[in-house]
C-alpha cells in the first residue's frame, strides 16, 4: 500500500512552520525539507477536496505521495469555523449522489478513500428551502413530491415545470455522461461527433437564464427553480445550464 505526506508551507525562513506543533498527526505538521520523503512519485498541490481525493487514491494503489498545502490545516473548503457559538462551514454542506445507497459510484469512491470508517447520515426529505418575498419553496429528494408543490404555488406553469424536470434529468443522465465519453477521443473524432450531435450537445452553450426562458416567461419560477446557483457559484444569466441540472439532479 502507498503512502501520503503532508506538509505546509513555512511562513518564516525557518525549516518548520514556528505556529504548529510537532506531531506525529500528518494534519498538523509544518512543513520542513528533511521531512520530504525520498523517491515520490506525485507531489499534489493543494489539500482541497479534489487534492486528498487524488493522493487518497494514488497511495492506495501503491504511489507514495506528497500532498503540499500552504495553509496551517488541510481541507480546503472542507474547513469549519465557529463564530459567536455557531459552527459554520465554508464549502461542503451536504451530499447528494445517492450516497445512501452503497451501490452508487459516489458511495463506492467515498467507502474506497474513507476504508469505510465514515458513516452517512440521511438528511430530513426537505433539504433546501428557497425564500422569494415571504413565500417559502420546499425543495425535497422525491422529484414527485416537488413537482407537486411548485405545481400548487404556481398553478398556471404546470406544463412548463414538467418540462424543466425532462429537460434536467435529460441533460444530467444522458445528454452529460455521453459528452464526457466523447471528451475521451482524440481531437479530430471529438469534434466530429460534436459536430454530428450539435443540437442534442447544443445544450452545453446555454445558460440557465436562456433556458428556463424557452419554457416559461414567469419570472418568480424561474427565480426558484435557478435557486441553488449558490452551490456552482455563477448567476444564472452566466451559469452553464448544465451545471444547473447536475446539481438539480444530484439530490434526487
Amino acid at each position: 500500500c502507498g503512502t501520503t505526506w503532508l506538509a505546509y508551507r513555512s511562513w518564516t525562513k525557518k525549516s518548520a512552520c514556528p505556529n504548529v506543533e510537532t506531531s506525529d498527526n500528518p494534519v498538523k505538521q509544518g512543513f520542513s525539507m528533511e521531512k520530504v520523503p525520498p523517491n515520490l512519485d506525485v507531489i499534489v498541490i493543494g489539500s482541497g477536496m479534489g487534492g486528498l481525493t487524488t493522493a487518497a487514491l494514488l497511495a492506495k494503489q501503491g504511489k507514495k505521495v506528497l500532498v503540499l498545502e500552504q495553509h496551517d490545516i488541510a481541507g480546503g473548503n472542507l474547513h469549519t469555523f465557529t463564530e459567536k457559538g455557531y459552527e459554520f462551514d465554508t464549502g461542503l454542506h451536504y451530499v447528494g449522489g445517492k450516497i445512501g445507497d452503497k451501490r452508487s459510484p459516489a458511495r463506492k469512491l467515498l467507502n474506497y478513500i474513507t476504508d469505510e470508517e465514515v458513516e452517512w447520515e440521511q438528511m430530513d426529505d426537505v433539504y433546501d428551502v428557497a425564500i422569494s418575498g415571504n413565500e417559502e419553496y420546499h425543495f425535497c429528494s422525491s422529484w414527485t413530491k416537488l413537482k407537486k408543490e411548485l405545481k400548487r404555488s404556481f398553478p398556471g406553469e404546470a406544463i412548463a415545470i414538467d418540462k424543466y424536470f425532462e429537460i434536467v434529468h435529460k441533460t444530467a443522465e444522458y445528454i452529460f455522461p455521453v459528452f464526457m465519453m466523447l471528451k475521451m477521443l482524440p481531437e479530430s473524432a471529438f469534434n466530429v461527433c460534436t459536430w454530428l450531435f450539435c443540437r442534442q450537445l447544443g445544450i452545453f452553450t446555454k445558460t440557465t437564464k436562456q433556458v428556463l426562458e424557452t419554457i416559461t416567461s414567469n419570472r418568480k419560477l424561474m427565480g426558484v427553480l435557478s435557486y441553488h446557483y449558490g452551490d456552482y457559484g455563477e448567476v444564472p444569466g452566466r451559469g452553464a445550464f448544465v451545471m444547473n441540472a447536475l446539481i438539480a439532479s444530484h439530490y434526487r
